[in-house]
């Protein structure tokens, strides 16, 4: 289960629930932190090695996560580039002023 985020008093945010559904309504409601998480989930769920401590601490918290021991995080990063869920997340980011 995605790590739930507390956004306000009221409204809590799953991070995991957002991008398995590829949710983009609920984006206004994140954080420039959390954005940078769920930028990061397509690269995660191929088992990318993080190494910012941020990034690192919650995927390492997530019960899927597991770092590859198969592919280089090069040869992830070059997979996963062009995912679409990277890119919108980055340009939404981008328009947003988060970058």
């Amino acid at each position: 289960n995605g790590k739930k985020e507390k956004i306000s008093e009221n409204v809590e945010v799953n991070l995991e629930e957002i991008y398995n559904a590829r949710d983009k309504s609920k984006l206004y409601l994140l954080d420039k932190n959390e954005l940078r998480i769920l930028r990061n989930y397509p690269f995660a769920k191929e088992g990318y090695r993080f190494k910012d401590t941020e990034l690192k601490e919650y995927f390492e918290s997530q019960s899927w996560y597991e770092p590859s021991n198969y592919l280089s995080n090069e040869e992830i990063s070059i997979l996963k580039k062009d995912d679409d869920w990277f890119m919108y997340i980055k340009k939404y980011m981008e328009f947003s002023s988060y970058d």
